[in-house]
C-alpha cells in the first residue's frame, strides 16, 4: 500500500505508539527486578544469613560461610 492512501499514516501512527508502550513496559520491568534484587541481596540476605545459619558464630567464619557460599553457588551457575 503506497504512503499517500488514508489510513497508512494510522496503522504506522498505532505501531510506533504500541512499540514505545512495549519499551517502556520492558524498561519499568528491569528497573524493578533490579530494585528488588538490589534490595534482597544487599538488605534482605545478610540479616537472613546471620540470624539463620550464623547464629553465635565468629564474623569471620560467617564471612567465610558466605563465601564457600557464594562460590559453590557461581560454580553450579557456570556449570
Amino acid at each position: 500500500m503506497p504512503m499517500s492512501e488514508p489510513g497508512n499514516n494510522a496503522r504506522t501512527a498505532s505501531s510506533g505508539r504500541s512499540a514505545r508502550k512495549e519499551i517502556w513496559g520492558w524498561a519499568l520491568y528491569d528497573w524493578a527486578n533490579s530494585a528488588f534484587a538490589t534490595s534482597v541481596m544487599a538488605g534482605f540476605f545478610p540479616i537472613f544469613f546471620n540470624q539463620y545459619w550464623s547464629t553465635g558464630v565468629d564474623s569471620s567464619l560467617t564471612t567465610a560461610r558466605l563465601g564457600f557460599g557464594n562460590s559453590l553457588a557461581s560454580l553450579l551457575v557456570a556449570a
